[in-house]
């Protein structure tokens, strides 16, 4: 008569805890029921050259049970429901399942089966009595599959030490997610589906938009989503119009261009195509916060007729972003002056004032020859200068003047010029140089050099107004 076979059904991953069970089996029986697990060399397996299913099937013909090792929902459990599957067909010797949950939720197969709850020691000690004691407890079999009665202490003491190794290699906690930005689920019908894919091409996007926002119903969204819209719940099958509507009726006045670009994603992901993203913000009903709708996720629900669509809403922020590199002003386009240091008398103030007066600048950088920032001198202090000069009467030499005068006679201009710039990575972004501007008192100058370093050659400039152009108004 062959010996019991129990076999083990587990993803590779649960490797640990299908040893925690072989082990357990083995000890308690004396090696005198093998045990089957695919992820243990030193245990039954597959044989090196033989055909996996083949070796599986023969292995399930002959099991007396299969222990289902189940961990999370979210994993792929199609082989293991096979096994189990092959293990019950009807041709098969009588085999019994096992379920050994060890996560917070069951498989729907096994509703209204008693199995094995591997965090709860009672439920634990249930099958190690069972299965130390019981005659039955294999089919096929005649007599337990130890020689304890169920009131033995060392059914006791193995139930301990089972439940206690299996703490060891559970996984922590249960499965947890959460969408990290405000989340909408959006369905329309295959019929929309298919009237957006027959439209004729030059009127598709029109179609689109009419047919997205009619028929387009929210299936599922969490409360900050709601939120965005003013919302503190959203009624059953509230459509993508009456969402629009919402939020239209908070800004009249605003750009739609968000829901031109979110249902340009949804008519595309309805071709079964991959969406085109326009980064179209949308300010938040309340507090005005932009976010960007962006199609992510796109699947056919045959069952219901219908696509479904997650959309996430991401924060946007345009100095977040947008690279310094994309609107700076880049070097080779900079007024700017080339000056060796200690050779102030080469430049010109009167030279210099007519310079930013044609260019109506209102302020200009000075660089090394190796185009390292020196200063950036300010129009104001430069008038400034010549004024106090024009008005003590020492007015013949104003053409003449130099930036040597300025500095010998008001030293504490050379320090402003020097001290009132900031720099930024030429991989930061604009939010990057707003916060390096801040950061330095009475400046509204950021360069760009390659890591921030003030000591590197300018590639750019950004200036308080470029920042400024680029904050939502």
């Amino acid at each position: 008569m062959p010996r019991p076979l129990i076999f083990v059904s587990h993803k590779h991953n649960d490797r640990a805890i299908a040893t925690v069970v072989r082990s357990f089996i083995t000890e308690q029986t004396r090696s005198t029921v093998d045990v089957f697990q695919s992820s243990d060399p030193s245990a039954l397996t597959p044989g090196v050259g033989r055909t996996l299913n083949a070796d599986l099937r023969k292995a399930l013909f002959h099991a007396g049970a299969v222990i289902l090792i189940y961990t999370a929902a979210d994993q792929d459990w199609g082989y293991c429901m096979w096994e189990c599957g092959v293990a019950t067909l009807p041709d098969s010797p009588d085999t019994r399942i096992i379920l050994f949950q060890c996560g917070e939720s069951a498989p729907s197969l096994f509703d209204g089966q008693l199995g094995v709850n591997a965090r709860n020691k009672t439920s634990v000690q249930t099958f190690v009595t069972q299965f130390m004691t019981q005659a039955d407890f294999l089919p096929r079999a005649s007599e337990p599959l130890t020689g304890f009665h169920n009131t033995a202490p060392e059914v006791q003491q193995a139930a301990n030490k089972l439940f206690g190794d299996l703490q060891a290699v559970l996984p922590e906690g249960p499965v947890a997610e959460w969408p990290a930005h405000p989340y909408v689920q959006l369905q329309l019908s295959k019929e929309s589906a298919k009237a957006i894919v027959d439209a004729p091409a030059a009127e598709r996007q029109t179609v689109v938009r009419k047919l997205v926002l009619s028929n387009a119903t929210v299936s599922d969204s969490d409360k900050y989503a709601q939120a965005l819209f003013g919302k503190a719940g959203l009624d059953s099958q509230v459509t993508l119009q009456q969402l629009y509507d919402t939020w239209r009726g908070a800004y009249p006045k605003s750009s739609d261009a968000w829901i031109d670009a979110l249902a340009d994603q949804l008519g595309r992901a309805a071709q079964w195509q991959f969406p085109t993203l326009k980064w179209a913000a949308m300010p938040a009903v309340g507090d005005g916060r932009l976010h960007a709708a962006v199609v992510t996720r796109v699947r056919k629900i045959p069952t219901l007729g219908s696509l479904q669509f997650d959309v996430y809403f991401y924060p946007f922020n345009l100095l977040d972003a947008t690279p310094v590199q994309s609107r700076m002003v880049p070097r080779g386009e900079m007024l700017c002056r080339v000056v060796t240091v200690g050779k102030e008398r080469e430049v010109i103030v009167m030279d210099l004032l007519r310079e930013l007066e044609a260019h109506r600048y209102s302020r200009v950088p000075f660089v090394d020859p190796d185009n390292r920032l020196v200063y950036i001198a300010h129009r104001s202090m430069l008038d400034q200068f010549v004024s106090k000069r024009a008005r003590t009467g020492n007015i013949s030499d104003l053409g003449q003047l130099t930036m040597a005068d300025l500095f010998a006679e008001q030293p504490e201009f050379e320090s402003m010029f020097s001290g009132t710039a900031a720099f930024v990575g030429s991989e930061g972004t604009l939010a990057d140089a707003r916060a390096a501007m801040e950061a330095v008192r009475n400046c509204y100058d950021v360069f760009v050099t390659e890591s921030g370093n003030a000591q590197e050659p300018v590639l750019g400039w950004i200036t308080d107004v470029i920042i400024a152009s680029s904050e939502p108004s």
